[in-house]
């Protein structure tokens, strides 16, 4: 689309398209011209059911990269987000809350249906982090969290979900890797056999996997 932006958006608005991919590996300059809002905005009134999916996937994320990649007003409903492998120092990697702030500076969270997260740091409290968050999509229904031990706050995130769950969410998928040990495994799985029933009567289908090793997720 770098090539002739003008001719492809002809395109996409005489063909009355629905739908728009992108996929994204490595460097986003490198690799794309950029949509600007102004462009996104012409979009979505000529294509008035656009979705957009975003599938990306880093290994030095920053706060560049998705300011660069995700725009305001770009209707993604289904984002992919793999940040698994790091090759940067930690000081210069994008927290995960700047993450969704960004999303929500950009709306992301009026269109979102489903969002597969990985993530390769620790994450200080899933609680905190995730449900302001989740509480934001109005249309999500699928979440896929991909995540490394410790996993602190995962028991205050379910009571979240029993108390006051996000009313379209219906999936939740957690993989933990890196658990450690049996004692940390055993601690995990209470919460797995603890909640998992209990959220089930209130509409949602939460399924936790637990892996001993760590795993590069993909």
């Amino acid at each position: 689309m770098s090539a002739s932006q003008s001719s492809a958006i002809d395109e996409l608005r005489s063909s009355e398209a629905s739908k728009m991919i992108f996929q994204y590996y490595g460097s986003v300059q490198s690799q794309f011209g950029l949509l600007t809002s102004d462009i996104w905005h012409f979009l979505k009134q000529s294509c008035s059911n656009l979705q957009v999916e975003v599938y990306f996937e880093t290994d030095s994320q920053s706060r560049e990269e998705v300011e660069f990649f995700i725009e305001p007003v770009m209707p993604i409903t289904q984002l992919d987000y793999n940040f698994s492998v790091c090759k940067s120092e930690h000081s210069s990697i994008m927290e995960i809350d700047a993450l969704f702030n960004h999303l929500l500076t950009c709306k992301t969270n009026e269109h979102l249906v489903s969002l597969r997260l990985a993530w390769i740091l620790p994450i200080p409290d899933l609680a905190s982090t995730f449900f302001p968050f989740l509480q934001a999509c109005t249309k999500l229904k699928c979440l896929q969290l991909f995540i490394i031990y410790p996993a602190n706050g995962l028991d205050l995130l379910a009571n979240s979900w029993l108390e006051n769950r996000p009313e379209s969410l219906e999936k939740v998928f957690i993989d933990i890797s890196g658990v450690g040990n049996k004692d940390n495994h055993s601690t995990l799985m209470y919460f797995v056999t603890e909640y998992v029933p209990l959220l089930v009567p209130v509409g949602l289908n939460l399924e936790v996997k637990l892996n001993i090793g760590k795993t590069i997720f993909r």
